[in-house]
């Protein structure tokens, strides 16, 4: 997590000045949501102006490179010209950029996308299907953006992590800082849990890490990806898909990245989950062999490393997370996977 920038309605509403060709003369309504439920470090207001609802997005500080906005807003404008419809593209502000700067921070105005991230509380195979629908269109209308087959950069920068995080027992690895500060903080309400992801990332990390090696020099598609769409990242409407929101990860990749992240979030370790999502993707998209091999390892070192990243930030870095439940929720559910990889293939299970 960033630090959030730490505005109030005030900021909001000197924002909201650039958007006013969209939101007519009227004075908007403005409700604060905070951080709405995410740990990026973005603001984020609910404006309802015009008979319209809106989302004004107040970036965190990590993401105030202009330039890198608009590639995100351009990816997402090329795909909703070519037919995906769920996502939220920003509104041009008073001086045509997808942005506004105001109080020395970088905001956009986006639709309010309906319905709720509803997957995990009312699951079924319609909903994953159409979930893995929605984001092989996505990559099927931003293939244009293509750019020349190589490794991929996201599987590459895991394996980094993995040597910096095991380091073959070097005196100063990054595991053995983590796991020392761990155990400095027994009193911590996450000590248990992070003992369980310190255990299992023992017993996993070389094998992990073996799998992966070989796979690092694979060309593969090179192309926008969402990075970061997982089951909070994805609305519904009863069945359907009503969006898919939050792109501050976008970046170049494989679509591997995007579809393991997701089946790894909604399927888990369920094998006919993993079938039934995987021919609802093939269905809009496909993903070339070489992409195809990398599913298996992107979901592995997610499940991997996801666990050390946040034991980094709470009992290393000492970030402030607001609320624990959540933070143990997500540290529960990466400790069911790290056992489940500890058991066997993580697609390969059924329970």
């Amino acid at each position: 997590m960033v630090e959030p920038v730490s505005l109030n309605l005030h900021n909001a509403h000197a924002a909201l000045r650039f958007y006013t060709a969209h939101l007519g003369p009227a004075s908007p309504e403005i409700i604060a949501l905070g951080s709405a439920g995410g740990f990026s470090g973005a603001e984020f207001w609910k404006v309802r102006a015009a008979g319209t609802t809106w989302l004004l997005r107040c970036w965190p500080r990590e993401y105030r490179d202009p330039q890198r906005l608009v590639w995100i807003h351009r990816v997402l404008g090329t795909a909703t010209a070519n037919g995906c419809t769920c996502l939220p593209v920003p509104l041009e502000a008073r001086d045509g950029n997808p942005f506004a700067v105001s109080d020395g921070a970088l905001w956009q105005l986006e639709p309010w996308m309906p319905g709720s991230a509803s997957y995990w509380s009312e699951p079924n195979d319609s909903k994953l299907v159409n979930a893995m629908r929605k984001l092989a269109m996505f990559h099927r209308s931003v293939d244009s953006l293509r750019q020349s087959d190589c490794p991929s950069p996201s599987l590459n920068q895991r394996i980094d992590l993995l040597d910096q995080l095991w380091a073959n027992e070097r005196p100063g690895a990054l595991l053995a800082r983590i796991e020392a500060a761990c155990a400095a903080q027994p009193e911590n309400p996450l000590f248990e849990l992070s003992q369980r992801v310190c255990h299992r990332f023992r017993q996993l990390a070389s094998r992990v890490a073996q799998d992966a090696l070989p796979l690092r020099r694979l060309d593969c598609v090179s192309q926008p990806i969402l990075a970061d769409v997982w089951h909070d990242h994805v609305l519904f409407c009863g069945n359907q898909v009503s969006g898919i929101v939050d792109f501050g990860a976008m970046r170049m990749d494989t679509p591997a990245a995007d579809v393991a992240r997701l089946l790894g979030s909604l399927a888990g370790d369920h094998e006919q989950k993993w079938r039934v999502g995987m021919a609802g993707y093939f269905e809009n998209s496909a993903l070339p062999e070489n992409d195809r091999i990398l599913v298996r390892i992107f979901d592995q070192t997610t499940t991997l490393l996801s666990g050390m990243n946040w034991l980094r930030w709470i009992f290393v870095e000492k970030r402030e997370f607001g609320e624990l439940r959540p933070v143990m929720s997500r540290l529960d559910r990466i400790v069911a996977r790290l056992d489940a990889l500890a058991g066997t293939d993580p697609t390969a299970k059924d329970r």
